[in-house]
């Protein structure tokens, strides 16, 4: 009973709020959908404020930032809001009774166990309700997961079953695997590990 949009940047056309607030009133009536999944446009604006209030019993307000750390962020081409205005935000939205999430990722080119600490760090000083916090998966067809890019990062990789990875088809049994990243020459196994028992405290604190 959830709905998923193919969206990115939901959010970005005046047409979202529209959108956005039928899909709210259908939940006060109906009840449906349970749980809505998007990505909502990184600017944060009134515009995608609009939308959120109006997604606010189905949709958390969600600012992934993977990184804190400049140079990570540096190598993966990646552009965050400032902490502070993201800080703005979310008291803006905790005012308004909209759930706060955020995701952090270790094991990205140049992340070490003492800068992602610090990134930890931040995620409770920004007070934010839900943080997912894991390793960073190396997806087929990506930068990241490319043969060059393994060599020059010193990634070794596990693989795990995905979720809800499996199926029955054609009577033969099929399973779908993620590849993790545990370590690198930024990242010690043992220290991989280390993050991974802190990812679980996350889960259990925030």
């Amino acid at each position: 009973r959830s709905l998923r949009f193919t969206d990115d940047n939901f959010g970005i056309l005046k047409r979202d709020i529209e959108l956005a607030e039928f899909i709210g009133k259908l939940y006060s009536k109906e009840k449906y959908p349970q749980a809505l999944k998007v990505y909502t446009d990184k600017t944060i604006n009134d515009q995608v404020r609009k939308v959120m209030l109006a997604l606010k019993e189905i949709l958390p307000y969600n600012i992934s930032l993977q990184s804190t750390t400049p140079e990570v962020l540096k190598i993966i081409k990646r552009k965050n809001r400032p902490l502070g205005e993201i800080a703005d935000t979310f008291r803006w939205a905790k005012k308004n009774d909209l759930i706060t999430g955020t995701e952090i990722l270790h094991g990205f080119p140049g992340e070490t166990y003492e800068t992602f600490t610090k990134c930890v760090n931040d995620m409770y000083e920004l007070r934010v309700d839900s943080v997912g916090s894991h390793e960073v998966w190396l997806l087929p067809n990506t930068e990241l997961a490319s043969k060059d890019s393994r060599e020059k990062n010193g990634f070794e990789s596990r693989f795990t079953l995905g979720a809800d990875a499996l199926s029955v088809i054609d009577e033969k049994l099929i399973c779908e695997y993620d590849e993790h990243i545990v370590s690198s020459k930024y990242m010690t196994v043992e220290e991989h590990y280390k993050l991974c028992a802190i990812d679980f405290y996350i889960t259990l604190t925030l």
